[in-house]
């Protein structure tokens, strides 16, 4: 019987990221970000390669200066609206999107990322 070769494949977030070519809005150069479907929701989730450290207060004033109205600040995410956009950004640098159209959910990412500001990997 013929034997198998193991290859390396590259980790599950960094594959699927570089597959979609997500990148961060305002051409920043940044952890590669995996846009899936949400498994428990109708929503997708933007989730950054590494886990990050935002600063939610500088978030949520930025985003306010951009038009997002903060519905609610629970200290480890934000929930924010703009028009009929909803979304929820997490100190971890995750964003769920609420929407099943996976264009809406890019475009979404590309508004807000850029207003992540400084972010501190863990």
């Amino acid at each position: 019987m013929p034997t198998r070769q193991r290859t390396e494949r590259p980790g599950r977030r960094a594959g699927a990221a570089a597959a979609l070519g997500l990148r961060w809005g305002g051409g920043v150069e940044r952890p590669l970000v995996l846009l899936q479907p949400c498994k428990t929701t109708a929503a997708f989730e933007a989730i950054p390669d590494s886990d990050l450290r935002l600063d939610l207060e500088a978030v949520e004033q930025r985003l306010h200066a951009a038009g997002w109205r903060t519905l609610a600040n629970a200290g480890v995410m934000l929930v924010i609206r703009r028009g009929t956009d909803d979304a929820s950004v997490f100190k971890s640098g995750k964003l769920l999107i609420k929407t099943r159209d996976a264009t809406v959910a890019q475009r979404v990412w590309t508004e807000i990322s850029p207003h992540y500001g400084a972010m501190h990997g863990r």
